[in-house]
């Protein structure tokens, strides 16, 4: 298991968060990669808030978290457009319903868990 210590998911999220913004600035990045790293963010996010959780529930929870926003796209009161339409709002909620967006949330959450599990098999090989 990764050693669970706030600063290591710490630097995990700044580095998918510095990624997924440079990779806004680069026309040949897909939209989708931004929002798969989107869905890694939140997944180190509920890391950093519990490191000794489990990586299953994590996932899980990560996955609600990005679909519900993104189902919340389909709500358009007045305020909340003016809210998405501000440069937090529109990284942070996004601007509208794609169901792309949601196979995208999915394919990040699953590659940083094999990426959590890798390095966890690779951490307790060397342990042994």
């Amino acid at each position: 298991m990764i050693k669970s210590n706030r600063a290591t998911y710490a630097a995990l999220l700044f580095i998918t968060i510095s990624l997924g913004l440079i990779g806004r600035r680069l026309a040949f990045v897909p939209l989708a990669v931004g929002d798969a790293l989107w869905a890694v963010a939140v997944f180190w996010v509920l890391h950093l808030l519990n490191p000794q959780a489990k990586t299953s529930r994590l996932a899980l929870f990560a996955l609600l978290i990005s679909y519900a926003i993104e189902f919340s796209q389909l709500w358009q009161a007045s305020w909340l457009v003016k809210l998405r339409s501000t440069l937090p709002g529109k990284l942070l909620l996004g601007q509208g319903f794609l169901y792309s967006d949601l196979i995208a949330y999915s394919l990040g959450i699953s590659v940083v868990v094999l990426i959590k599990w890798y390095i966890s098999t690779k951490i307790s090989k060397r342990a042994t």
